[in-house]
């Protein structure tokens, strides 16, 4: 009995072995740079006043003369949103302790638009305004052109895959065959990124914008990711 088995046992091994493709490994990477196709502008309103009644009013006056001017301006593919309301205390520290000194409100307000043209007409807006402040405008990649270059990346990635495969092959005398497995190494998550969380902000201070609409220039940004491939050897 253990003479039989034995002898199956040697016959089947060679056969697992010929049944396992020979194969090849490789990474395979891709880096574009392109332009962004939307803006971000934020808008922030804090009034301080006697009474939180009094401070909300002024306040809410002032975001809905901002927000007016923003809707009057011709802008392609525009989102206007308030980000946020608050009325509190303005209590500051003096001689090491808080005393009340009225009620302050802050309003937000965000501005999104695909017309990258109009990056300077948009700094002018509100600009003589003492109690608003302004960050942008800061370009960014919409989802649907992120998708669209991630897409071509990953076309890339897999040609410099098996570019890399059969040099070293070749060194062998050995051919690429067809793809066995192919994992996505680079990640996939988009998030929008506007210019200011690169280095890049700015900020525009009261009084400092000019009378004309100022010409500005918006840099490239990078969509990458990296593969792992999988080849069988000829």
């Amino acid at each position: 009995m253990n003479s039989y088995l034995i002898l199956i046992l040697i016959f089947l091994v060679p056969l697992a072995s010929a049944s396992e493709k020979r194969s090849v490994s490789t990474q395979g990477q891709a880096i574009k740079e392109i332009y962004p196709d939307r803006l971000q502008m934020n808008f922030q309103i804090e009034i301080i006043e006697d009474t939180a009644e009094a401070s909300k009013q002024k306040a809410s006056n002032l975001y809905n003369k901002i927000k007016k001017q923003l809707e009057a301006m011709s802008l392609n593919d525009k989102e206007i949103k308030t980000t946020h309301f608050i009325t509190q205390p303005h209590r500051p520290w003096e001689n090491n302790k808080q005393v009340l000194r009225g009620h302050q409100t802050s309003i937000g307000l965000a501005l999104t638009s695909s017309s990258m043209d109009k990056m300077g007409e948009l700094v002018n807006v509100g600009e003589k305004e003492k109690n608003l402040s302004i960050t942008g405008p800061n370009p960014y990649i919409s989802r649907a052109l992120y998708e669209a270059t991630y897409q071509d990346c990953l076309t890339i990635a897999l040609a410099n895959a098996r570019e890399k495969a059969q040099k070293m092959l070749k060194s062998i005398d050995e051919k690429v065959g067809p793809v066995l497995k192919i994992i996505e190494q680079g990640g996939h998550n988009y998030q929008p990124m506007p210019a200011h969380h690169r280095g890049q902000e700015m900020m525009m201070m009261k009084g400092a914008a000019a009378d004309s609409a100022p010409q500005m220039e918006v840099g490239k940004q990078e969509v990458s990711t990296m593969i792992q491939v999988d080849f069988e050897i000829k």
